[in-house]
């Protein structure tokens, strides 16, 4: 977002554009605002336009249109530009929201998964557990269903840990 303002002498203006000579018998400075198409600035601009035409009785000349800009136009104008604003910032929150609640069913879904995992794992280790007491399995399996279950769960600590 960029503004430039210029401070001018009346007879720069009056120089690019004779035909508002009459208007500007009687004031003694040009303002010139420079700014990108961004409908904010653009809103902002109006309303320092507004506040110069009342507290100063100023003229304000667009010179793209070429057209003097009343109060009434200007406020129209800013209405117009909030109004669009407004609709851009509905869209973008609407876009957020979306893709937050991907995110929640997505993670929601890995939790869901992990869980079965977790529980299938568990239960394995038990069911090894029992047939190692019973003398029908060797130790190593436990051990090795023990170890697994261990290292998981330290990765998911971790993990968690750095989000």
């Amino acid at each position: 977002m960029l503004i430039e303002i210029y401070f001018d002498p009346l007879e720069e203006i009056i120089s690019y554009f004779p035909e508002l000579k009459n208007q500007l018998t009687n004031k003694d400075l040009e303002i010139s605002f420079i700014s990108g198409s961004d409908q904010l600035v653009s809103a902002c601009i109006n309303i320092i336009s507004i506040g110069l035409i009342d507290l100063c009785d100023s003229i304000v000349f667009y010179a793209d249109d070429a057209k003097i800009y009343s109060r009434d136009m200007l406020i129209q104008d800013t209405s117009e530009s909030l109004d669009h604003i407004e609709k851009q910032m509905d869209s973008i929150l609407e876009v957020i929201i979306t893709e937050h609640s991907k995110y929640k069913e997505k993670k929601k879904k890995e939790s869901i998964n992990h869980n079965i995992i977790d529980i299938v794992l568990l239960g394995l280790l038990l069911v090894s557990m029992i047939l190692k007491n019973k003398n029908l399995i060797s130790w190593y399996i436990p051990l090795l269903l023990f170890a697994f279950v261990l290292i998981k769960s330290i990765i998911q600590h971790n993990k968690r840990k750095k989000i």
